[in-house]
């Protein structure tokens, strides 16, 4: 059935060492953005942000909750990077 959330199925989180457009940690904090938007990130026994995503919120000079509603309002990952691109930050290289 559409729209029925299954309370079993774990969501996913990529690794903290994949990068997106060079950024180590962009592609797992962008996960976790959407999963705590979501209510999800619980099921992992993760955080938002945690201390390594306020380190890189603090290099990409952006609020967490900015970074989450970035994150939620894509839903792709080349979507969100125009949407950051927008904001002054730029890749650190083309991913």
């Amino acid at each position: 059935m559409l729209g029925v959330r299954d309370e079993n199925v774990i969501p996913t989180v990529r690794g903290e060492s994949v990068e997106l457009a060079g950024y180590k940690g962009l592609a797992q904090m962008l996960d976790k953005a959407r999963l705590a938007n979501s209510g999800e990130l619980r099921k992992l026994n993760m955080e938002y942000p945690s201390e390594n995503d306020n380190r890189l919120l603090q290099e990409l000079a952006m609020d967490a909750e900015v970074f989450r509603h970035m994150a939620v309002s894509t839903n792709r990952d080349d979507t969100f990077l125009m949407e950051l691109k927008k904001t002054g930050v730029e890749p650190k290289k083309i991913s």
